[in-house]
Parts: structure tokens; C-alpha cells; sequence
């Protein structure tokens, strides 16, 4: 199967938004791309950035990006499989695997973030070190837990 030429078009180009919230960016290996095309509109309407940082090769290029636009970061790290799911499948087809992203928002909002663990270094990456991705885990599981306790 050969390559095609696909004609690109920024999200600046494109979308010309009064306000936005949230941008949730998840292109498989291209979310710098996207947040650098959507740089002016970030820095204009200050949206909470939820962006996939999976891929450990690129994510201190990631989380550079978005702290430069004076973003404060934070893991979410969930496993795919959860045993309380809606459709309630007890078998799990996802063993092992993982899903990865920062949780950004602006330094303004001054928002405190329970249960996500913030980013302190940006060549950090939970697939770096297996004792890690653990600790992110359990903060996760712990934190749903709490909040199912809670009535949230």
C-alpha cells in the first residue's frame, strides 16, 4: 500500500472559536503537530489540554510544548480494562495495557487536581520505569475508588 499526499490545514486556519474549554488532542504520534497548530487559539482562549503522551521517544518534546505556553501538567494513566465497566465485560481483552495523558491546565485557573500526579520533569515518562507506571496506577484506582465512596 502506497503513500498519498493529504493536504493539512491547522486548527488556527480553521476553527475560529469564541470560546473553548477543552481540546483533546489523541493523533497517534502527532499531538505536537496539532498543538503547534493550534498555538494562537491555545494562547487566546486558555482551553484544559487533555493530550496522549504515549510514546515516551517524544514526550519531552510534549511536555516542553505545553508548559512553554504556561500550562501546569499532570498524568492520567489508566489502565483500558476496568472489571466496573458499563457493559459490564468481566473478561479483560486489553491485559497490561495502558493509556496515557496529560492533563493540562492553565497556570491561571489555579486549580488543585486530586489524585493526578503532577509533571516535575519533562524527561520524565511513566514507561520509563515499570515502579513508576505502578504508582500512577494505583494513585488512578485509588482515586476512583475514593470517589465512588463519595457518590461522585
Amino acid at each position: 500500500m502506497g503513500a498519498s499526499a493529504t493536504h493539512q490545514i491547522t486548527l488556527d486556519e480553521f476553527l475560529q472559536f469564541a470560546k473553548l474549554r477543552l481540546l483533546k488532542v489523541d493523533v497517534e504520534g502527532m499531538e505536537a503537530d496539532v498543538l503547534h497548530g493550534a498555538s494562537r487559539t491555545i494562547r487566546r482562549l486558555r482551553p484544559v489540554l487533555y493530550v496522549e503522551n504515549d510514546r515516551p521517544e517524544t514526550s519531552q518534546a510534549l511536555i516542553t510544548l505545553i508548559t512553554d505556553l504556561d500550562y501546569q501538567l499532570h498524568w492520567h494513566v489508566v489502565p483500558l480494562y476496568s472489571p466496573r465497566n458499563h457493559a459490564g465485560v468481566s473478561e479483560n481483552l486489553f491485559p497490561g495495557i495502558t493509556s496515557i495523558s496529560l492533563l493540562a491546565v492553565p497556570s491561571e485557573m489555579r486549580v488543585r487536581l486530586a489524585g493526578l500526579i503532577p509533571v516535575t520533569d519533562p524527561t520524565d515518562h511513566p514507561l520509563a520505569d515499570g515502579t513508576r507506571l505502578r504508582k500512577l496506577h494505583s494513585s488512578v484506582c485509588h482515586f476512583a475508588d475514593e470517589a465512588r465512596r463519595d457518590g461522585g
